[in-house]
């Protein structure tokens, strides 16, 4: 029986049998993993993720799995089939180059993309061109064309972030973020025949630039239920208060709005409890789960006086009857602590539904340590955490150590069955604590986990 897949990376890898008791007798065998394509993990700077990792990894109906990924300035495309064969072709250009020693935050100079997959197993690809959306889709040869040039209102001129999902009849749905510092929130569907769009609301106080670029948070989610309704999880605002002492104590919640009933109406889903120090919006994921309702898995991170972060949780959050209830799922790492100690779990999550309607979330741990210029935070490890129904089962898919020189950038995944399939963005950073905002030099490898076998 198989008990395990993992890539080979020079990464520790720690199987543990789920069988007890008994002799038992072990061997390791080779599977396909698209190697013969070029294993895009020895591409060190090359090889990032598309936007924010929602939506770039995939299965078809018919079983093929596929990806999308950034490799130098070409976006490409890779997919199996059910007999284990891969092929790549490459979508289109327009992306950049990775600048080393840069101090910005280097995973996002790639245009935001997102993969979907149609009832008949056709790829459509939207990738963000300039103030544009540009629609790319698959026909059956293989070859890509620009089905449409899209353009939106309301974005000032550009576009930050892009979300993609497809809906009961193949009708397509953007939800899409604006350039600048108060920007617009604006969704778009074919569903009439012709896409139309709306301005959902207004961003006040975006993005938060100050914060150390070991963060890549995801502040903005798009899901659409079977009567084509949009769904989307949004923060409206990051407040930073300073301290007499010059401490920032950030502050955020998390929102909710939905175009079901017709218009646009607004729920806030939580707020820090205690103070105006704490973040409820700094990471979180939507899907539809049992009877088409909206779920969210959501990070929120208490801060105390001067700002630090004190402790995390992973949350999840349903909507019934027009009111938000929240659960916790988990709140403790595994064994990735710095030196403030064990701070929690949950970061950038990432919410999928199976076929049974049970949620799975992909996320990393948290961590964080002190130094003379005040707290650096870290998010690293990718670990899957799902419900059976009658209970929540956590493992842990990739194992770091170490949060200063090792931290985990968008994680993605797709399921299928009892098979899971993990991407994501390794990032070794040597971090300069002379400086503030801290200065950093970073490298990054792609990751593709294969086969990951759900028990």
């Amino acid at each position: 029986m198989d008990i395990a897949t993992n890539q080979l990376n020079g990464i520790p890898w720690v199987v543990i049998d789920p069988l007890p008791g008994g002799t038992r007798f072990y061997r390791i065998s080779l599977v396909s993993t698209g190697e013969s394509l070029g294993d895009l993990s020895q591409l060190q700077n090359q090889v990032f993720t598309a936007g924010e990792g929602f939506n770039t990894i995939q299965y078809a109906p018919d079983g093929n799995l596929a990806f999308i990924v950034w490799r130098g300035n070409q976006l490409l495309y890779r997919q199996r089939n059910p007999a284990g064969n891969w092929l790549e072709e490459t979508i289109s250009g327009g992306g950049g180059l990775f600048q080393e020693n840069s101090s910005r935050e280097d995973w996002h100079f790639q245009p935001g993309a997102a993969l979907l997959f149609d009832s008949a197993s056709r790829a459509n690809v939207f990738k963000i061109e300039g103030a544009q959306v540009v629609h790319y889709f698959r026909g059956g040869s293989g070859q890509w064309t620009v089905k449409a040039r899209l353009s939106a209102p309301d974005l000032n001129g550009g576009i930050a972030f892009l979300r993609a999902a497809i809906g009961t009849g193949n009708k397509l749905h953007l939800g899409l973020i604006g350039v600048g510092d108060t920007p617009a929130i604006v969704y778009g569907t074919d569903l009439s025949g012709n896409w139309q769009w709306s301005r959902v609301t207004n961003i006040a106080a975006y993005p938060r630039y100050y914060l150390p670029p070991s963060y890549a948070a995801r502040y903005f989610s798009l899901a659409v239920d079977a009567e084509n309704a949009a769904h989307i999880a949004f923060t409206p605002e990051f407040r930073i208060h300073w301290t007499t002492s010059g401490h920032a104590r950030p502050y955020s919640e998390l929102h909710y709005t939905s175009n079901r009933g017709g218009a646009w109406s607004f729920n806030k889903v939580y707020s820090p409890p205690n103070d105006d120090s704490g973040d409820a919006g700094l990471g979180y994921s939507i899907a539809i789960g049992k009877n088409n309702q909206p779920v969210i898995a959501h990070w929120y991170v208490e801060r105390g006086n001067g700002g630090s972060a004190q402790e995390s949780y992973l949350y999840l959050a349903q909507f019934n009857n027009g009111i938000w209830s929240r659960s916790l799922v988990l709140k403790t790492p595994d064994g990735y602590v710095a030196g403030d100690g064990e701070k929690g779990a949950g970061f950038a999550p990432y919410l999928r539904v199976d076929e049974a309607g049970h949620p799975h979330i992909l996320f990393s741990d948290h961590a964080s340590e002190h130094f003379t210029l005040g707290q650096n935070e870290y998010a690293g490890q990718i670990r899957h955490t799902w419900h059976d129904g009658s209970k929540w089962n956590t493992r842990t898919v990739l194992q770091q150590q170490s949060p200063m020189l090792n931290q985990v950038i968008y994680p993605a995944f797709a399921i299928s069955g009892n098979e899971m399939v993990v991407t994501g963005l390794l990032r070794a950073t040597l971090w300069n604590e002379t400086d503030y905002p801290r200065t950093v030099r970073s490298n990054y490898r792609f990751m593709f986990l294969d086969r990951q076998r759900i028990q």
